[in-house]
């Protein structure tokens, strides 16, 4: 809840966390992405993340996610498919941010 100000000032001191990711070609143009947010960490508020292209930094789009700005609590993981259909899916890469997480790089080989 915002405080008396209309801040969200608990967010604002909210300690920075570094998630850890793999992927994972499961069909052609679809990909599991596992997020996992180690135990010891706090939490990892309101990620976001984004096929792209390697080279150009451009997402890819259509993307289609299972879920997308998500949460996830210490010692907890995630799995989320993604989907691009009709897409080339050369040189790929999966940016994952949050508000509390700086962006992160996972190349899709």
């Amino acid at each position: 809840m915002p405080d008396s100000s209309g801040t969200y000032s608990g967010l604002q001191n909210l300690a920075k966390t570094k998630v850890e990711a793999e992927i994972e070609k499961v069909a052609e143009n679809k990909f599991m992405l596992k997020i996992t947010n180690p135990e010891n960490n706090t939490v990892s508020f309101f990620n976001r993340i984004s096929l792209e292209n390697s080279e150009t930094g451009e997402r890819i789009l259509p993307t289609f996610y299972d879920d997308n700005y998500f949460s996830i609590v210490p010692g907890a993981t995630r799995e989320i498919i993604l989907e691009a259909p009709g897409n080339e899916v050369n040189d790929l890469q999966i940016s994952i941010e949050g508000w509390n997480t700086d962006r992160m790089l996972i190349p899709v080989n």
